[in-house]
């Protein structure tokens, strides 16, 4: 992770591939995040996970965080993610919708209350993560 980091500028402006085909590792799941504008068909921006999260603290291990230079179609990428189980694993179905976006900027994240956003179609209410009005994912500081 910290060789991307300090190799980001060779990524920025570039397609999505060229990071891929450079990786030292690879991701286990991804989730699309739906734009906080009042065009929620866009995805600004995707978590790439590097293990599939099971409890909310699974949130704090190293992730990446890509934003697009032009958001991408929120619902394609929503129903790319939905074609696996779980929900968002990385195959090569999610690679080529993912590979020629361009990359405006990468973040990495993780290791701390840092913790990304959940992935599409899931919130942070009090006590938890939530998907479809119901507690899928237990935390610490609620036990449940």
């Amino acid at each position: 992770m910290k060789k991307i980091e300090a190799l980001k500028a060779n990524y920025i402006g570039q397609p999505f591939s060229k990071l891929l085909s450079e990786m030292p590792m690879t991701f286990v799941t991804f989730g699309p995040i739906m734009s906080n504008s009042s065009d929620v068909s866009q995805e600004p921006t995707t978590i790439f996970m590097f293990l599939n999260p099971t409890t909310a603290e699974d949130y704090r291990y190293p992730y990446m965080r890509i934003i697009w230079q032009t958001p991408l179609d929120f619902n394609a990428s929503d129903a790319v993610a939905r074609l696996s189980s779980p929900f968002g694993s990385w195959n090569s179905t999610a690679i080529a919708h993912y590979q020629n976006a361009i990359v405006e900027n990468i973040l990495i994240g993780g290791r701390g209350s840092n913790r990304p956003a959940p992935p599409g179609g899931w919130a942070n209410w009090t006590g938890g993560w939530y998907a479809a009005g119901k507690k899928v994912i237990k935390t610490k500081s609620n036990g449940k």
